[in-house]
């Protein structure tokens, strides 16, 4: 109890040197941002005045009664589950990769498999402090301060500084019992999510082509069964998709199939599409972060396949964290490829899906339901007029043609019509996309997708206007990269990772 009382008591001088410091630009009329000390956007980083929050890393309490923490905004999801551990809790949504921040995944976008039960990570919310552009401190949450509480939601930090989180938590086990089921087509990975039943905890899908593709179920469980028990995040484990990758059988390319994944792992033994086994056990903190080694499957491109092997993957296992893919993002200025992700209302997730495929051929593909909650004006489209029970998000990570048009300098115009279109077709089906990701958006096609006249009006209710809006952090977030050198990269590997 003492020791609760002296993290609130730091945390209340931490969040003071704040609001002072806010205070002070608000009265000299001077415009700021927020400094976090990380990022997992692939949006540039804006020049201003800043108000530093990176020291606002740190869990505050623990409530094992109510299954809460209290957790500054800068807590990595990695970090707060260490902490959790020992009370056998998780956060109800956890963020794939463990550099996401509680702060982050609340003022930005967070989702994952467990996110069909709870919805997005923000959802798991119970309450926030923050600081106003004025430097006054207040609480929200739904019952309270509700229209700031849902404003912030998404809103990348436009309405006030988020100081604090009460997040809800879940008990776990020590494991999760994963089954994967193949499926055949988009449609059927769709079918299944609407079918899961009521002791499924997680559930998610990764299509490997218009044809094959894996749907993941995860239960929690206590104790080891008869399954063989799997790990995803030491340097000699698998990485998570292509091991997923094993449980399907994919047959030669032809002129209008191919599979990506089977030409990365063409030379591998150990990863043969030859197992036959679809139900295995993985601890907890191997899976809710199963995808930040490879990131998902980026950190695959741009190697030969007779490279990318066991040997490559274990000596250079520090290259393919998330934390360290996001670091050569930010040195080199973007990437070669496409990155979006995209929530997608459930009855128009397979008419995008196929359009995909007929107008790009990107493999592979994320999908993962998303409870919908339509109380947020960030994360609902205002154009969606549509009764939705779940949103599907759809994770587009790659390049046209299973990978083949991918930046190269002379493509860059084509390249940024190929976001343009993605931008414009996802508006038509009454979707939204995250704001993490490089925009290419006008500024009147952007808006035509929120409420725009909410939005001010709440920024001016709570003395934001020192605050870039949402549109000031977004508009130069366009890819200006045509290129990535080789020597880019090289100093980017001359950077060792924390």
């Amino acid at each position: 109890m003492l020791k609760e009382h002296a993290a609130t008591a730091a945390h209340a001088e931490r969040v003071k040197k704040i609001s002072h410091a806010v205070k002070s630009f608000s009265e000299q009329g001077i415009a700021f941002r927020i400094y976090h000390g990380s990022s997992n956007s692939t949006r540039a980083a804006s020049r201003q005045e800043v108000v530093d929050i990176s020291k606002l890393k740190n869990v505050i309490s623990i409530d094992t009664t109510n299954k809460t923490a209290v957790v500054e905004p800068g807590i990595a999801m990695d970090d707060l589950m260490r902490y959790l551990r020992p009370y056998n809790l998780i956060p109800a949504v956890v963020p794939d990769f463990p550099g996401i921040t509680a702060g982050g995944a609340f003022a930005g976008t967070a989702a994952e498999s467990s996110s069909f039960r709870y919805g997005y990570f923000d959802r798991t919310v119970v309450s926030v402090e923050i600081v106003l552009g004025n430097g006054e401190i207040v609480q929200a949450s739904p019952a309270h301060n509700a229209d700031l509480f849902f404003g912030s939601v998404g809103a990348l930090g436009t309405l006030g500084i988020t100081t604090q989180l009460e997040v809800q938590l879940i008990d776990c086990g020590r494991y999760v019992e994963v089954n994967y089921i193949p499926v055949h087509s988009h449609s059927q990975a769709l079918q299944m999510f609407e079918q899961a039943e009521d002791n499924v905890d997680f559930i998610d899908a990764i299509m490997f082509s218009n044809r094959h593709g894996v749907v993941v179920e995860g239960r929690l469980v206590e104790k080891l069964g008869a399954q063989p028990v799997t790990r995803f995040t030491r340097a000699k484990d698998p990485w998570f998709f292509t091991h997923v990758h094993k449980k399907i059988r994919c047959g030669p390319a032809t002129d209008t199939f191919h599979c990506l994944t089977c030409h990365w792992t063409q030379h591998s033994r150990t990863y043969r599409q030859d197992s036959t086994i679809m139900s295995e056990l993985v601890p907890v903190e191997d899976f809710v972060i199963r995808y930040d080694r490879g990131v998902f499957w980026m950190a695959a491109y741009g190697w030969a396949p007779n490279l990318w092997n066991r040997f490559t993957r274990f000596f250079l296992n520090f290259m393919f964290h998330t934390r360290f893919q996001y670091r050569v993002v930010h040195l080199v200025g973007g990437m070669p490829h496409i990155v979006q992700d995209f929530a997608i209302p459930e009855h128009k997730a397979d008419v995008f899906l196929h359009y995909l495929h007929n107008d790009f051929n990107i493999y592979s593909l994320w999908l993962c339901p998303i409870k919908h909650d339509a109380r947020a004006p960030m994360h609902t489209a205002q154009t969606c007029t549509e009764h939705t029970r779940y949103l599907v998000n759809i994770g587009v990570w790659g390049s046209p043609n299973y990978g083949s048009d991918y930046l190269h300098g002379d493509n860059y115009d084509q390249f940024v019509e190929n976001n343009r279109k993605l931008e414009d077709k996802v508006a038509n089906v009454r979707g939204l996309k995250w704001l993490y990701a490089c925009n290419y958006y006008q500024e009147t096609e952007f808006w035509r997708n929120y409420d725009k006249e909410r939005y001010d009006e709440l920024r001016t209710q709570w003395k934001a206007d020192r605050l870039p809006n949402i549109w000031q952090k977004i508009r130069r977030s366009q890819q200006d990269l045509r290129l990535v050198a080789f020597g880019q990269w090289l100093m980017a590997l001359l950077i060792l990772p924390d």
